[in-house]
């Protein structure tokens, strides 16, 4: 009888040959399986289109005839003023979908009070009003995340709109 070998079998086995697993050194192997080596997901294209959304938002904000012309004219200027702080794109789409349910809503902005930004609000919460650009489905409301997201942008607007310096984090009384 043989000596065991050190592989656990009475029977030599030669172990595999490298050239026939990948035709090269097993580290090299490892770095073909893997893509990106450095770890950090590759770019990929914008799958959402946010181009194309805030070209649609901008559109349907100048062509919708609800909208004072005032108001689409501070508006603009707020998209402006993101685009200008570095906002994402995705963040700049929600703004105009949202000022333009919100401005199909009230009166001029300038003219708004406390009061009636309250009530734009308590509007927004049980979607009172259904128009060509919101039309909800069956009891379907704004989440509190959602509402919490317009009342900061909301904040957000109304500092830029009476040009507020925006390095300091105070607001209008109308909104605070």
């Amino acid at each position: 009888m043989g000596i065991p070998s050190l592989r656990g079998s009475w029977v030599r086995i030669p172990p595999p040959a490298l050239n026939k697993l990948c035709n090269s050194h097993p580290r090299k192997r490892l770095l073909k399986r893997r893509r990106n080596p450095t770890g950090v997901a590759p770019v990929t294209s914008d799958i959402y289109n946010w181009e194309r959304r805030y070209e649609s938002a901008i559109k349907r904000l100048q062509n919708d005839p609800a909208i004072l012309k005032e108001n689409r004219a501070k508006i603009v200027a707020f998209l402006q003023s993101s685009e200008a702080r570095g906002l994402s794109i995705p963040r700049i789409v929600k703004h105009p979908n949202h000022l333009i349910v919100g401005a199909t809503l009230c009166t001029k902005f300038e003219a708004m009070g406390l009061d009636d930004v309250r009530n734009l609000l308590v509007k927004l919460k049980n979607r009172e009003k259904e128009g060509e650009c919101w039309k909800p489905r069956k009891d379907e409301r704004y989440s509190d995340h959602t509402l919490g997201d317009i009342k900061s942008m909301l904040k957000v607007f109304w500092r830029c709109m009476k040009g507020m310096d925006e390095s300091k984090p105070m607001y209008p009384p109308e909104v605070n």
